[in-house]
């Protein structure tokens, strides 16, 4: 994974879809077990066919300039991952799952999928004026679709 700082930070952000940063201290023992466990899914996380969008990164958080990149992430204990998507250094997402290549690679696959085909149009909802009814809606990002399950009510 790229060693990230103040200087490369941003930039790393803005130039990919998705980036996963793992926030560490050297001196941390949890991060200590991590370290191995990120680099060996960062590794697999290169032969995946969105690899030229998605990255990960590292911020050593005791390092000199990096405590404010750790403060702005929100980070109050160590090994801290977020996944920032789309270029948006102002938000991200916490990772609370398991720490292992398997969680790690099945939750950036979820959240990065790669679909069969392309959609092509976008699909418009038939109207139920007065009607309540359960229906699923796309969300469209860059590449995909994902289903969403909403109960919608129109009126």
């Amino acid at each position: 994974s790229l060693q990230l700082q103040a200087a490369n930070f941003a930039s790393t952000i803005h130039a990919n879809e998705m980036v996963l940063v793992n926030y560490y201290a050297p001196w941390c023992v949890w991060c200590q077990r991590l370290s191995p466990v990120w680099e060996e899914f960062a590794a697999k996380l290169d032969t995946k066919p969105f690899a030229d969008v998605v990255q990960t990164g590292k911020v050593d958080c005791t390092a000199p300039g990096s405590d404010q990149l750790c403060a702005q992430a929100g980070v109050r204990a160590y090994p801290t991952i977020s996944l920032f998507r789309n270029g948006q250094t102002e938000s991200h997402f916490f990772y609370n799952g398991e720490r292992s290549v398997a969680a790690f690679e099945e939750n950036a696959t979820e959240r990065y999928p790669v679909p069969e085909t392309a959609p092509d149009t976008v699909v418009h909802a038939p109207s139920y004026a007065g009607k309540s009814r359960s229906m699923s809606y796309p969300l469209v990002s860059r590449s995909t679709v994902v289903v969403v399950p909403t109960k919608l009510t129109v009126m």
